[in-house]
């Protein structure tokens, strides 16, 4: 069979998407100046490998612990962190919050309620960390696992 008239799409290398990746946080940091660099970290496989690859770029790692994760996953960014010298913010959404969602909810939330399980599980932690790890206007530059192609609108 002929590949005549197709192009084939090659796939960059970990080397070159490692590298572009490490340009654009350096980009970021001159650019934007920001007062720390924070790498937000889930404890899955994209997160920690992200972790890994900007240990000399961030100041901590920040984990939201938001009640409804497993235990051990929290525990294995705790123990990752202690392990690889990286000081970490682990941010705590209360428990009433995600009871409260539920009540609202009548049950397990459906899509309808993913905007408002993100704002309230998560979005008000970021807010948190803005109030708590920083002075009024100083920036913080808050870097993440999420891959391009996977999720357009996290990007």
């Amino acid at each position: 069979m002929s590949n005549q008239g197709y192009m084939l799409r090659t796939q960059p290398s970990i080397e070159d998407m490692v590298s572009e990746a490490l340009d654009i946080i350096r980009e970021a940091q001159e650019i934007y100046a920001p007062k720390r660099t924070y790498a937000m970290v889930s404890g899955g496989n994209d997160s920690i490998t992200m972790l890994h690859l900007v240990r000399p770029y961030i100041d901590a790692a920040v984990h939201i612990n938001t009640g409804i994760g497993i235990q051990e996953t929290t525990q294995f960014v705790r123990d990752t962190c202690v392990d690889w010298g990286i000081p970490l913010i682990e941010l705590v959404t209360p428990p009433e919050t995600y009871v409260d969602i539920l009540m609202r909810a009548n049950g397990f939330p459906g899509p309808a309620l993913h905007a408002t399980c993100y704002h309230r599980l998560k979005s008000e932690r970021l807010h948190e960390l803005q109030r708590d790890y920083s002075k009024r206007g100083e920036k913080l530059l808050l870097l993440s696992g999420a891959r391009e192609h996977e999720s357009g609108r996290r990007m």
